[in-house]
């Protein structure tokens, strides 16, 4: 059965504190918050997998359905040694519609400015969470150990806990032996500062974050420009010559919204010379492709395991429409080969 090296050598620290073996797995039970008894539970989740899938690796399973790619296959050739993923805090510039007050803080903004709104619940987190600080995790203290660092966002390049973290590992003599990766927004100015940091870690992968292009782009993303990604997207051009073992892709978030726009990003990212993955997205449901009637997907060659909600189109409408007074857009006139066949 399949065999996963997060669950033999994955840490992923989650912004409250809590742990689990990667950034997708959901556990089914209360998370551990201590680092002692997660490695116990992991084992124990190593072991289920051996016999069968466990419920908290729904989304790779989901993804080798739709895709017949995931984290778990794309990782367990690569990655080799002790793996750390770190969520310091939800520091973000955007509030993209897939996204939510938990994940971002100018999403928790735009609930608590607009709390008379219906939001719905996907959206809403009523706690603020206990910020993960880097002296407090154990990889502070396992940094010769440490053969992969993913930071998780948030924005990255907005975090102070980043760049304290990136400055410390540096600074010990341990960027050398770990591999970094870091994933991004692509609406803040590249410095000189994160430049020379990167040269010093033993490679380094940047993940573009661009879910459409052009107009729709910003729809989905309100915040963003897509200008302004493209001018981030020709400084890592030049910082790639720069530094060989510097690579870059962009990833985007398969959903209703884009679906439409598929081929073209595809086929704009390759006229950039860059590589794109389109992953789909299962949370919120009325954003996946459950909300997609099955006429457009025929007519855009879509395929999708995921069946059509005639409830989750109308959830779509009502959030979305919800969204647009807050942002001052138009869902219709953004978006109106969704509303052909609904």
């Amino acid at each position: 059965m399949p065999r996963c090296v997060f669950l033999e050598s994955g840490v992923s620290i989650n912004i409250d504190g809590t742990y689990k073996p990667c950034c997708q797995f959901e556990w089914q039970d209360q998370p551990p918050n201590d680092y002692k008894n997660f490695i116990t539970s992991r084992k124990q989740k190593q072991d289920q997998m051996k016999s069968n899938w466990i419920p908290e690796c729904e989304v790779c399973r989901q993804d080798e359905l739709e895709t017949g790619s995931s984290m778990r296959k794309d990782s367990n050739d690569e990655i080799k040694g002790t793996f750390y993923e770190v969520w310091f805090d939800n520091t973000c510039n955007l509030s993209c519609r897939m996204c939510n007050a938990f994940c971002s803080s100018t999403w928790r903004q735009n609930i608590k400015h607009h709390n008379n709104l219906n939001w719905h619940d996907e959206y809403v987190y009523e706690n603020k969470p206990n910020f993960v600080k880097f002296e407090q995790t154990p990889i502070y203290e396992d940094l010769p150990n440490v053969r992969y660092l993913k930071i998780l966002g948030g924005e990255p390049f907005m975090m102070k806990e980043v760049s304290k973290t990136l400055t410390k590992i540096k600074e010990t003599n341990h960027a050398g032996h770990i591999a970094l990766n870091i994933t991004s927004n692509l609406t803040h100015t590249i410095t000189d500062w994160w430049i020379d940091m990167f040269s010093s870690f033993k490679s380094v992968n940047m993940i573009g974050s661009v879910d459409g292009i052009h107009s729709r782009y910003e729809y989905i993303r309100p915040g963003a420009r897509f200008e302004k990604v493209m001018q981030t997207i020709q400084q890592i051009k030049q910082i790639k010559k720069q530094l060989p073992k510097f690579k870059f892709h962009i990833s985007c978030t398969g959903q209703t919204l884009n679906a439409s726009q598929h081929k073209q990003i595809k086929n704009f990212w390759q006229q950039e010379n860059i590589d794109c993955s389109i992953e789909p997205i299962y949370s919120p449901d009325f954003i996946s492709y459950k909300s997609l009637n099955p006429t457009l997907r025929d007519r855009l060659g879509l395929s999708t395991h995921l069946p059509y909600e005639s409830k989750c189109w109308q959830t779509l409408v009502e959030q979305m429409q919800i969204q647009d007074q807050v942002h001052g857009t138009d869902f219709k006139q953004e978006c109106p080969e969704l509303f052909e066949n609904n």
